[in-house]
């Protein structure tokens, strides 16, 4: 909608003026919008090389390791999807490729269980993991120890 100096009266003008100015002046101090304190910048660690490989079942999506302003790593799976299944986890695997089954062979870590099977998903990676020990990103079932699928990391 355009306001025009027809439809408002002349002695309106001087009250639209000082609105204008005011929404002005308190967007430059930042209020009522979000300020740049609180942006948060972020490093990119490590990619996939290319995106998820299917394993036993079918799973698509990217990964990013990233280093938050806060300094926590974070592991983010991008527009990701798989299939549901019981006590899925996103584990960092030594191996470049992760094999369907790992119990017990004590060559990864889990950073949790999967948040969901589709979308954008963060997990914070503890800071005595030592990422050159890693090689790819697992979504693996522990119930039946088997890999839906991982990402190799570069």
């Amino acid at each position: 909608m355009t306001i025009s100096s027809r439809k408002i009266g002349r002695s309106a003008q001087p009250l639209l003026a000082l609105s204008l100015m005011s929404a002005i002046a308190l967007g430059s101090l930042g209020i009522g919008a979000s300020s740049p304190a609180n942006a948060q910048t972020v490093t990119t660690i490590a990619q996939a090389n290319d995106e998820f490989v299917d394993v036993d079942h079918r799973t698509n999506g990217t990964v990013d390791i990233i280093t938050a302003a806060n300094g926590d790593r974070i592991l983010r799976l991008n527009d990701f999807i798989t299939d549901n299944g019981p006590a899925l986890e996103v584990i960092l695997y030594e191996d470049a490729t992760v094999p369907t089954q790992i119990e017990g062979k004590g060559n990864y870590i889990s950073l949790g269980a999967l948040k969901q099977v589709r979308g954008t998903q963060e997990y914070v990676i503890p800071a005595d993991v030592d990422l050159s020990a890693f090689n790819a990103v697992g979504i693996w079932c522990e119930a039946f120890d088997v890999t839906f699928g991982y990402a190799p990391l570069n």
